[in-house]
Parts: structure tokens; C-alpha cells; sequence
């Protein structure tokens, strides 16, 4: 499999399970070392290269305070595609989806698809979501 070479964990992603959520099926969510940052993942099974691009999707795992009948220390999630340019340093995302659940589980709560024109790159900051993607994503294999 050519992801796992991407990966540079191919020994660890053959072992692990995918795990099944929100309306989408299976995914192969593999988490990323984020220290001092919420849970965060990438789905291997959507990794794509294209030169020094990397499109892929990744869930972000988010602490939903209490409200209604939401119980206390529950977890809601977002899985956004994006691309990174590993040469340029820089990203773009493309789409959002909501789910009430930690790792995109549930049935999705919100669709954001951005367009072309609202598809500028940006800079990966120091310590952002993106640096850790990119650390995890740009590696050589």
C-alpha cells in the first residue's frame, strides 16, 4: 500500500483497525502528535499526493460544553479536507463537516463547501493544526 510508505508507519497503520463513522463509512483515522492540542487524526485511507501537494481529510475532536441535553464533558468533531503544499508551507481547505461526536460520528450537523474563489492558501503558522499536519503529512518516506 502506497499510503503507508507516505505515512513513514506502516507497520503501525497495517494494525490498526479502521473505525466506522458519520454518514461516510469506514475510515482508516490515524492520530497525529499535537501536544497541548485537541484530539486530531487523519483519515489514511484519503491521502493523495501530487508533487509537493497533500490532499487528504483529517477530524478535529472539540469539548462541547453542556448545553440542552448535551451530557458534561461530551466531544463534538469536525472532518475537513484540505491540501497542503509541504514546499510552500502553506494549506487550503475545501470542506467542512460538523458531527455531533468525537471522530466524526453521528449523522453530520453542518455542510460547509467553500468555493473556488474563497480557496486562497495560507501560511502554516508555528504550533498551529496545520504545522502538526504538516509535520505528520510532509515527511519524505
Amino acid at each position: 500500500m502506497r499510503i503507508l510508505v507516505v505515512l513513514g508507519a506502516g507497520a503501525l497503520l497495517a494494525s490498526l483497525p479502521p473505525l466506522a463513522y458519520g454518514q461516510g463509512g469506514a475510515r482508516n483515522l490515524v492520530a497525529v502528535t499535537a501536544p497541548g492540542h485537541d484530539p486530531l487524526f487523519v483519515d489514511a485511507a484519503s491521502v493523495r499526493r501530487q508533487g509537493s501537494v497533500v490532499s487528504f481529510k483529517y477530524v478535529l475532536d472539540v469539548f462541547a460544553p453542556p448545553e440542552g441535553n448535551a451530557a458534561a464533558g461530551a466531544w463534538r468533531s469536525n472532518e475537513i479536507e484540505a491540501r497542503i503544499d509541504c514546499a510552500l508551507k502553506t494549506f487550503f481547505i475545501s470542506r467542512l463537516v460538523a458531527y455531533p461526536g468525537p471522530k466524526a460520528s453521528g449523522a453530520a450537523t453542518a455542510v460547509h463547501s467553500f468555493l473556488p474563489a474563497d480557496q486562497r492558501s495560507e501560511k502554516i503558522g508555528p504550533k498551529s493544526t496545520f504545522a502538526y499536519l504538516a509535520d505528520h503529512l510532509c515527511r519524505g518516506p
